[in-house]
């Protein structure tokens, strides 16, 4: 398992940062993390398979009953 570190270089991370909220991991480690939201963006923007991962999202809109969150996020990678 890594770490992203976001160095805050562009508005964007400034804004994230500001946002952050500390998380306890355990006794003595805590950590400042983004929001979902904001992870969500990051995810997107790198763009990476490993990122994307269509096949833990279909079972979940098939549950939903709602098949049109896969045709989003295509439309999301093809842009």
């Amino acid at each position: 398992m890594g770490i992203d570190v976001s160095l805050g270089a562009l508005p964007f991370e400034e804004s994230l940062i500001d946002r952050a909220s500390s998380f306890a991991f355990g006794p003595g480690l805590e950590l400042r993390t983004c929001s979902a939201e904001d992870l969500i963006v990051m995810e997107l923007f790198a763009s990476r398979p490993l990122d994307v991962r269509e096949a833990q999202l279909a079972p979940l809109a098939e549950i939903k009953q709602q098949p049109e969150i896969m045709n989003t996020l295509v439309r999301l990678r093809d842009i």
